[in-house]
């Protein structure tokens, strides 16, 4: 016997034992033409996001869905209310045996291979939409960050799970509100009619101004399952009642469906009016019933079949597949990759349908089920929200780091934070008395923002080379500039009280260096004048260092990501072009006012990119974040610049060598297995 076969027969099999437990559809009965509709609702949906601009228009396939949705619960609805058999336990119950088994095995999936593979920022983002999807509300969620189609939604794991989450709030008020219009007497048939009608015109009055909110609002989407339930009233109306015109209303839903594929090319002004196309479609096709051609001899064949009873399981997998395989390739993967992700996804819905979802509706043991599943589905939402809340959980890269550099993260000790590095909190005259070093030697004084507070371990590493004391006195976000030049009155008020202490200390040397701005340049030009007034001599302008566009851990990791290598201890990738212009402007201004430049970028960078860690084996990192300096990077930096910082103004200890005579400092080029 043929493997196709085998599998066919085994599909065939699973779908005998669904049709069997297929009570809850009450007088209906089962259908296989339903679940070819799903089928074909499944196919557009993974088309769609596998290959948009070929399908543009398959997230239509979703309104399929609705609709089905509310064609399949409004008949359950319908027919227990009217025997009186309508528990509303029985009916969550089903629901969640239906619903919860593939989503809490996705959710861990994608759980865990976002620990290994998600920086911080993406694993914090895929945390809110767990939060958000086990809480059926990450329609409600997304609706909030961004559109569906929005090139950022591309990378969203779970993006997906705001049409189950419609779904799901539909389930919650739809029961209750037909249960007390039985009790008071009204006809169902009133709340359809006014819920679908107040939700279709919401949606049209929406879709101009907010189009996001009517995408993914359950206001504004309601209607399509409205259209459903109105048709399991007509049905429930009229039972054993074939439609007179079957082979016409499913003629008519296909070609409605078939528009909507053709005619829709882009997601503008969706759904509005347009959405009426693949749902009257939809509505139509059901309509005709098993009796129509179509019905009766494409819907029901045994793939579509097949393939529609894992829909479910199908929708969850596939578009966790891609976003990963798109994240981890950091591009679009080829047609190719993306077609064996689609393979990989059917056999896992395929997978989930046989040996999860089928033994745990229909299991032997069913009492404790519902609750045993509302309990993990609950703890993985709130371990979802602990990692939004806890920044994606930061101290993963730290570990996943430590395989390639050594981390440095707490410089508050070395940057004599809250002493000499002044914060925001700070009093602006904070600075304590030991931030001058006791003696009679020289002094270097080091003034600037949180880059010259990282440049301090270095220079008092230079001490064991040349006789001086040092002063710090650095401010955050506080380049060295006075009055209007500074960015706001804090910075103003702590540099002038810096100028003050220097007048006091008459420093030799006055060490200007910060995270300088392209439009600070010709500033520093009045600070220079300024500190010449004030008796100071000797300046020396220490020029911005390298700049990453990410911070250099997360440099490591994507880099690793992407071309599953270590980060070489050189290299130019994801590196901040600006740096090399300010550098440039600000090497000019120097000149002009023949003050000394020490460009960081040129002792830290060259040709082939700039260090990214420090030191023998391993090494240090050079920077914590996308620019500040580590410690070890401090030291590696100002002992390359010693000479033409210090030389001419200090003298050295006797025997000490200095880092022309030395250039083991930078050994890693040598070193790097990269």
């Amino acid at each position: 016997m043929r493997h196709g076969s085998i599998l066919g027969n085994i599909i065939f099999i699973s779908g005998i034992l669904n049709r069997t437990r297929s009570a809850s559809l009450g007088k209906a009965g089962y259908r296989g033409d339903i679940d070819g509709l799903r089928a074909i609702a499944i196919m557009l949906v993974v088309a769609f996001h596998t290959f948009p601009t070929v399908v543009p228009s398959g997230f239509i396939g979703v309104d399929v869905f609705f609709v089905i949705s509310g064609y399949l619960i409004g008949t359950i609805l319908l027919t227990q209310l009217e025997r009186g058999t309508f528990s509303f336990i029985d009916f969550y119950a089903r629901r969640i045996k239906r619903i919860f088994p593939a989503l809490l095995l996705v959710i861990l999936f994608c759980y865990g291979v976002g620990w290994f593979y998600l920086i911080d920022t993406e694993y914090k983002e895929l945390g809110k939409e767990i939060a958000g999807g086990v809480a059926f509300v990450a329609n409600l969620v997304l609706w909030h960050d961004a559109g569906y189609f929005d090139a950022a939604a591309a990378t969203k794991p779970l993006l997906h799970l705001w049409s189950l989450s419609v779904e799901e709030q539909f389930y919650l008020f739809w029961p209750l509100l037909l249960w007390v219009c039985g009790k008071i007497r009204i006809d169902p048939v009133v709340p359809i009619v006014l819920v679908g009608v107040a939700s279709f015109g919401l949606n049209l009055a929406t879709l101009a101004a907010h189009p996001v909110a009517d995408f993914y609002s359950p206001l504004t989407r309601v209607w399509e399952m409205m259209l459903g339930c109105a048709l399991s009233y007509w049905q429930w109306r009229r039972p054993h009642k074939p439609a007179r015109y079957a082979n016409a209303y499913s003629t008519i839903g296909c070609a409605l469906i078939v528009a909507a594929l053709v005619l829709m090319r882009s997601h503008a002004e969706y759904p509005g009016w347009r959405a009426l196309l693949p749902t009257v479609g939809t509505m139509l096709l059901i309509a005709g019933g098993p009796g129509a051609w179509v019905n009766r001899h494409v819907l029901p064949m045994r793939p579509l079949v097949a393939l529609g009873l894992i829909s479910y399981p199908l929708y969850l997998w596939h578009w966790p597949l891609l976003v990963f395989c798109r994240i981890l390739s950091l591009d679009v993967p080829p047609w190719h990759i993306r077609l064996l992700v689609v393979g990989l996804a059917v056999m896992l819905a395929w997978v989930t349908f046989q040996w999860v979802e089928l033994p745990i509706r229909f299991g032997q043991r069913q009492k404790w089920t519902a609750v045993t599943l509302i309990g993990l589905l609950t703890i993985m939402g709130l371990q979802g929200y602990n990692t939004y809340r806890r920044e994606g959980l930061e101290f993963r890269l730290g570990h996943m780091l430590s395989q390639f550099a050594h981390v440095q993260h707490d410089v508050g000790p070395a940057w004599r934070e809250h002493i000499c590095f002044l914060g925001g909190q700070d009093p602006t005259d904070a600075f304590d008395a030991s931030c001058v070093d006791a003696g009679d030697a020289p002094i270097a004084l080091l003034w600037g923002d949180s880059h010259a507070a990282a440049l301090y371990p270095g220079l008092r590493a230079l001490q064991s080379d040349y006789v001086f004391r040092i002063a710090e006195y650095a401010g955050a976000s506080c380049p060295p500039l006075f009055g209007t030049d500074a960015p706001n009155s804090r910075c103003a008020a702590i540099n002038q009280n810096v100028l003050a202490r220097i007048a006091s200390i008459q420093p030799r040397l006055v060490i200007l260096t910060a995270d300088w701005k392209l439009n600070q340049a010709p500033k520093i030009a009045d600070t220079v004048q300024t500190l010449r007034k004030s008796g100071v001599t000797h300046i020396a302008i220490i020029g911005p260092v390298p700049v990453w566009r990410d911070p250099l851990p997360k440099v490591y990791w994507l880099y690793w990501r992407r071309y599953h290598k270590v980060l070489p201890a050189r290299t130019p990738y994801d590196l901040s072009a600006q740096t090399a212009d300010i550098d440039r402007q600000i090497r000019s201004v120097a000149d002009d006012l023949n003050v000394p430049y020490i460009s960081a970028v040129e002792a830290l960078c060259n040709s082939a990119g700039c260090l990214t860690r420090t030191g023998q084996a391993k090494g240090e990192l050079l920077a914590f974040d996308s620019s500040h300096l580590t410690p070890s990077a401090s030291t590696t930096l100002m002992r390359t610049i010693a000479s033409p910082l210090l030389g001419s103004l200090f003298l050295p200890h006797s025997g000490a060598g200095t880092a022309a005579e030395n250039p083991t400092h930078i050994s890693q080029d040598a070193a790097d297995p990269g």
